[in-house]
């Protein structure tokens, strides 16, 4: 599922330099340091709770299994005007260990109408209670785990109709969806899709529907001729019915999780790929399969390194990626069938700013972490979803280089951050507040960066090893975080339980200030101190056993590399060094998942742009240097890194530059932006040279320094830009330069697909106001996929929507209810729903607001459906 983001042991004293010194690392720290013993009692009692602090919020253990559910068979037909899933399904079970005269199945939403015990040809109906959420069957005798029982159940599955809810990560939990049904939609293809993530599969069959449950799987689909159909396993045959129906007959035979189950129906043109002997297929809409390979095209290479990295091939028949409609998540990893949300429906040109490439690995690397090997329990959902979030990296690293790697992975780190700011839990915890609570960033980003550590902290080779025991040991079955951390303790031969203890089972993260210091011993030796406080809260997170390195450069970019360990709150390691010290880092691979305040001279960071080794030490000094941006050695290092080789080195030094004030150095500054925006080769850098232009004081200091020949030159060339994202920023930039040729442009651009141009243009409309727009306008509003412009759009909707007609602002409305009862982030929905609030006159209206306060999962919107209602 993806939803949307390293330690070295010092195992003895070593030295990684550039040039040869004499150095020597030795430690100086006070005794370890615990909350109790640092602070009175009194003292510790008194301080506030922070919001963050971790929550208790039950306990929510495994699940007991009575039953082994080994096949399912499933008879599939549908009803598009009822929405509804007419079903048969063959279930093989058998009491797990002990005897048993009951069974327990989940069935979300059903009608009943056959329950029987199968024997040969025979059929038993069997007595049976049922709650709306679960079958509760007799059965005819006690069984033993020597017997197998088969049963079999006729049902109509209502998924439509069920009482919804769901979470950010999975907007809801309905499990079948039906997609413009009717063909009212003349822009949206009818389909059927399913999402079965953590437990919505048993919405549409009867099953066991916990992720420590496993079986193989048969499923026959019935549907019109025209439509293609998608399922686990792989195509055993396709059946004519002879009256404009077709039945498909997908098979999978070996084991996966119930939630892993999927059925795609749709009108899809199949572009046709292979890896070594296996079929992997790219389904899309017609409009999108020109540019199917080039969305998809790695898919074949990534499964190949994979496979050889982790010693264990792709597991299953075959892969299949589906692109749909109005998915409620990013993507799943259904087993050989992952399904992807309409984002990757795009063409060549939103291509170059988005490739969604990160999504798709995800999902593949799902087929070994989730698929192959399955989380017990959602408590130990990082198992899944720290590895999947982790695979994104590393196939960054293997295809396009460290740097990009390390950008990626500090994406993930500053997502874990933020959410840190009022959550802070245990990876692996088993007082979630229910299934849609683990997801979230800790078991994606912070696990991600946790096995990035951990791969530093074994070595390459030993963590790919320990990877392979992990999956050939647990192949189809679950597994905890005991069963990593042992296979890793296997291979590697060392008890590893202070690192899982720490980073997996503990809340929150190391928080680090670091000084550094120069002295000279009794014998006029110079030492560099390197002084390191672990400053988190010690009442919810422990002290940090954290083997780094320190880097020091010196003054002409020579580097030596020294291992150090920090074993308590506060430690001094003083390293003999003697060259002329330019710099020094404490976590010189920025490895480390936590914060880190560095105090050292303005000169340091000088120095570590200058000769950074990697991406991050150059982001960090770039961040740093923005306080001193007056100073022209500054400036001419940042004029230096815009011409960095890696893209993000280069944009972040043109978003310093650009707060460079009043100064001789501006016009040079300018120009050199002026020239990014026209020929860096990087889309986002070329939006960000322009986007310095949307402003009405660059503007005009580039028309007084003659420069505006240039800046129109750049704004035509923005304007003409292969990427949609470059054409968006023009256009903005353009409102401050000519704001009437800006509205003309936005009349043409308006029906772009891409959501950043589409946003400006209709931005630009709505202020303008024109009534010839409106249509455009409602119809762009209706067709953003979420994302900032859409939150753009809506928040400023209301004022627009004043003026409009009865009949406009009817239809504005049935847009509007959409956005707030479907749209995947919470306060976009807000923003819908204050505007809807307007119309609280209306019965229906008062209606759809007391819906959304049983249906919709954000705490704050309920509240103010609350308060609407109410009030």
């Amino acid at each position: 599922m993806k939803w949307t983001n390293c330690m070295l042991l010092l195992l003895g004293l070593s030295l990684f330099a550039c040039k040869s010194t004499k150095d020597v690392v030795s430690s100086q720290a006070p005794d370890p340091v615990v909350a109790e013993a640092d602070e009175p009692r009194a003292i510790v009692e008194m301080q506030l709770t922070p919001d963050w602090a971790p929550k208790y919020k039950g306990e929510n253990p495994s699940h007991t299994r009575t039953f082994d559910l080994i096949h399912t068979a499933l008879d599939l037909r549908f009803d598009w005007g009822k929405q509804h899933v007419l079903g048969k399904a063959r279930l093989l079970l058998k009491p797990y260990f002990y005897p048993a005269a009951s069974l327990s199945l989940d069935a979300k939403g059903f009608d009943i109408h056959q329950l029987a015990l199968v024997n040969g040809s025979n059929q038993k109906e069997l007595k049976y209670t049922y709650d709306g959420e679960q079958l509760h069957i007799e059965l005819d005798q006690p069984y033993t785990r020597q017997d197998t029982l088969q049963l079999y159940i006729a049902y109509t599955a209502k998924p439509a109709e069920r009482a919804t809810s769901g979470s950010e990560a999975i907007t809801s939990d309905q499990g079948l969806y039906f997609i413009n049904p009717d063909g009212s939609e003349p822009d949206k293809p009818t389909q059927i899709w399913t999402q079965g993530e953590p437990q919505s599969n048993s919405c549409w069959f009867p099953t066991i529907d916990w992720p420590n449950e496993r079986c193989s799987q048969e499923t026959r689909l019935t549907v019109e001729e025209k439509y293609v159909t998608v399922s686990n396993g792989r195509l055993v045959s396709s059946t004519s019915n002879g009256d404009g129906t077709r039945t498909d007959y997908w098979k999978q035979e070996l084991p996966h999780a119930p939630y892993l189950f999927a059925v795609v129906v749709g009108e899809f043109v199949v572009t046709p790929d292979k890896w070594r002997d296996k079929e992997v297929n790219y389904y899309m809409e017609a409009k999108y399969a020109p540019y199917a390979r080039l969305i998809f095209g790695h898919t074949p290479e990534m499964m190949e390194y994979f496979s050889n990295a982790l010693g264990v091939d792709y597991p299953w028949d075959k892969y299949a990626q589906v692109v749909v409609r109005d998915f409620v998540s990013g993507a799943m990893e259904n087993t050989s069938c992952a399904i992807f949300y309409d984002a990757l429906n795009h063409d060549a040109r939103q291509h170059l700013d988005e490739t969604n490439e990160d999504i798709i690995v995800h999902e593949l690397f799902h087929h070994w972490f989730g698929d192959l090997v399955t989380m017990e329990s959602f408590a130990n959902l990082p198992l899944n979803e720290s590895f999947a979030t982790y695979s994104e990296a590393l196939w960054f690293r293997h295809k396009y280089g460290e740097e990009e790697a390390d950008y990626h992975l500090e994406q993930d780190l500053q997502n874990y951050l933020s959410e840190a700011e009022t959550k802070r839990e245990p990876l692996i915890r088993f007082h979630h507040g229910g299934p849609d609570d683990m997801f979230d960033a800790h078991s994606y980003q912070k696990g991600g960066r946790v096995l990035h550590m951990l791969l530093h902290e074994v070595g390459e080779e030993a963590f790919w090893a320990s990877l392979n025991l992990y999956l050939t040991r647990n192949a189809y079955t679950d597994v905890e975080i005991d069963e990593l951390r042992l296979a890793f303790e296997d291979v590697t031969g060392r008890d590893l339980r202070w690192f899982f203890d720490q980073w997996f089972l503990e809340p929150g993260h190391p928080e680090l200030e670091v000084n550094y210091r120069i002295t000279r011993d009794e014998n006029g030796q110079q030492l560099v101190q390197v002084g390191v406080e672990q400053v988190q809260d010690l009442r919810y997170m422990p002290v940090y056993r954290l083997p780094l390195s320190v880097q020091i450069t010196d003054t002409e970019g020579n580097t030596a590399r020294f291992p150090v360990e920090m074993t308590n709150r506060d430690t001094t390691f003083v390293i003999e060094y003697a060259g002329n010290v330019g710099n020094v880092i404490y976590d010189a691979d920025q490895i480390l998942l936590g914060v880190k305040e560095e105090s050292k001279p303005y000169s340091y960071w000088l120095n570590q742009l200058t000769y950074g080794q990697n991406y991050k030490q150059k982001q960090q000094a770039i961040e740093q240097l923005t306080a001193h941006i007056k100073k022209d050695e500054v400036v001419n290092a940042l004029l230096l890194a815009l011409k960095d080789d890696f893209w993000a080195t280069r944009l972040e030094a043109l978003q310093a530059l650009s707060q460079y004030g009043e100064g001789a150095r501006r016009k040079k500054i300018v120009r050199e932006t002026l020239r990014m925006a026209r020929e860096d080769e990087k889309s986002e850098v070329r939006k960000t040279a322009i986007q310095v232009f949307a402003d009405d004081d660059a503007i005009k200091f580039a028309q007084e320094k003659e420069l505006g020949s240039e800046l129109d030159n750049m704004l035509i060339a923005g304007l003409k830009d292969s990427s949609y994202n470059v054409n968006a920023a023009a256009l903005q930039a353009l409102t401050f330069r000519s704001p009437r040729e800006a509205i003309a442009i936005a009349k043409e651009f308006a029906h772009a697909p891409s959501p950043s141009l589409m946003g400006i243009c209709t931005l630009i409309l709505m202020q303008v106001d024109d009534p010839a727009d409106f249509e455009t306008v409602l119809n762009n509003l209706r067709r953003i996929p979420a994302s900032l412009e859409q939150a753009q759009i809506v928040q400023g909707f209301g004022p627009y929507l004043q003026n409009k007609s009865e009949a406009q602002q009817k239809a504005a409305v049935e847009v509007l209810k959409k956005i707030a009862a479907d749209g995947q982030v919470w306060w976009i929905r807000y923003s819908a729903l204050q505007i809807l609030s307007d119309y609280t006159s209306q019965p229906e209206i008062q209606e759809f607001f007391r819906q959304r306060l049983q249906a919709d999962s954000d705490e704050n919107i309920k509240e103010y459906c609350q308060e609407v209602v109410g009030g």
